[in-house]
């Protein structure tokens, strides 16, 4: 008779385990360093250094670009002129807003609210309010910026 034993140490999913932690326990090859983020490379309100209060006190902008265009890609330009509303209410100055995108959708023939344009199916017009200047991004020279810049919204054509 003769007696056939299997010699089985561990199954898969548990000898799986074993290796991620035993990965994440020498720091899963990492740099051991205790800040993972350059110093270099911070958010503007996580100033923690003397030297970085030298009291120059800056100015916001935001740049949001949708550059897709067409009814089937409505919520790109949804989504920008949502943050632009959330932007113009948390405070910055709407000559501080820049918004490049296509204005095909609001008064598309396949949108069932024309002229409106709604982030989420209970929301409000988010289009509403949007500053829009018809700006040419291909015929861009020296003068075409001087002159576009000082407009809140460039709707491309």
């Amino acid at each position: 008779m003769t007696m056939r034993h299997s010699l089985r140490l561990m199954s898969p999913p548990t000898l799986l385990i074993l290796v991620l932690l035993g990965f994440e326990v020498i720091g899963g090859g990492r740099a051991s360093r205790l800040n993972r983020w350059e110093s270099g490379v911070r958010m503007p309100t996580e100033k923690d250094d003397a030297e970085d209060f030298d009291g120059e006190v800056g100015t916001r902008w935001a740049v949001l670009v949708a550059g897709s265009s067409g009814y089937g890609n409505y919520r790109h330009q949804a989504d920008i002129c949502h943050a632009y509303q959330l932007l113009k209410k948390d405070g910055l100055k709407e000559e501080n807003i820049v918004v490049f995108m296509y204005d095909d959708i609001a008064n598309n023939e396949l949108n069932p609210r024309p002229g409106i344009i709604i982030n989420h199916p209970q929301g409000s017009d988010v289009y509403a309010g949007v500053p829009k200047v018809p700006f040419n991004f291909l015929s861009i020279d020296n003068m075409d910026i001087e002159y576009s810049l000082p407009y809140r919204i460039m709707v491309l054509m």
